[in-house]
C-alpha cells in the first residue's frame, strides 16, 4: 500500500504515519525527518534547509524532490510506503506522479487528517520530540512515562526550534495558502479520504484504520 497523509502541521499525521508503518511493515517517509537528519549532520544541504525551516517556509521543490526520489527508490519501499509532509504544492504532486509513473507505481490513497487552527497551536506549543528516534509526545495530551525521557528509546525529549507561536502561525498561513491546493488536486482524482484528528491519539488511529479497512 502506498499512502500519502495530509494535515496541517500538528494535526497528528506524523504519529499516525508511524503507527501505520508498524502495522503494515512499510516505511514512514517524512520529509521533515529527512531534513532534520541533514541539519544534524551539518551538511551543506542541511544548512540550506535550516534557513527555510526556521522561518516556517517550504523547502524549494527541486531540493525536496531530489532528496525524496532517492528515498522512494530504496529497496524497503518496494512493498509500499507512507509519505508524510510531501507533496506540499501542485508542482510537487505532479512531479511525484511523474516519478512514480516511470517506476510503474502509483499512490493508492490520500488521507486528510483535519484539525482546527487554534487546537493546532495548542498542540504544537506543548509538543516534545525525541532527540534520537523522533517519537512525538505532548506535555498535556501524550505525556511520556518519565518526564523528559522517550518511552521508546530512552533518549532526551526536546522542544523543536520551530515550535514557537510566531513560526506556527506562519506555517499555518503557508499551509492554507499553498498546501491545501494539493488536496484539491487529489480530490479531482477521487483519492482523498477525510478524518478528524482527536485529542486521544488512539481514537484517531481507530478512525484511520477504519477508512483503510484495517480493522
Amino acid at each position: 500500500m502506498r499512502l500519502i497523509l495530509f494535515g496541517a502541521p500538528g494535526a497528528g499525521k506524523g504519529s499516525q504515519a508511524e503507527i501505520l508503518s508498524q502495522t503494515l511493515h512499510i516505511p514512514h517517509i517524512s520529509t521533515g525527518d529527512i531534513f532534520r537528519d541533514h541539519i544534524t549532520k551539518c551538511s551543506d544541504i542541511g544548512n540550506t534547509i535550516k534557513k527555510y525551516i526556521k522561518q516556517g517556509l517550504l523547502v524549494p521543490d527541486e531540493l525536496t524532490i531530489n532528496i525524496l526520489r532517492s528515498r522512494i527508490l530504496e529497496d524497503n519501499c518496494k512493498d509500499g510506503f507512507i509519505l508524510d509532509g510531501f507533496p506540499r504544492t501542485n508542482q510537487q504532486a505532479e512531479a511525484l506522479d511523474r516519478m512514480l509513473h516511470l517506476e510503474n507505481l502509483k499512490i493508492d490513497k490520500v488521507v486528510n487528517i483535519h484539525l482546527e487552527d487554534d487546537k493546532i497551536v495548542e498542540r504544537l506549543l506543548g509538543r516534545l520530540t525525541c532527540s534520537s528516534c523522533n517519537s512525538i509526545y505532548h506535555v498535556k495530551y501524550n505525556k511520556p512515562l518519565k518526564d523528559g525521557i522517550c518511552d521508546t528509546c530512552g533518549s532526551v525529549l526536546v522542544k523543536r526550534d520551530d515550535d514557537t507561536e510566531a513560526t506556527i502561525m506562519n506555517r499555518l498561513k503557508v499551509y492554507h495558502s499553498q498546501t491545501e491546493q494539493v488536496l484539491t488536486y487529489y480530490r479531482s482524482k477521487n483519492m482523498v479520504i477525510d478524518i478528524e484528528s482527536c485529542i486521544d491519539i488512539h481514537d484517531t488511529t481507530k478512525a484511520l484504520f477504519s477508512v483503510l479497512n484495517l480493522l
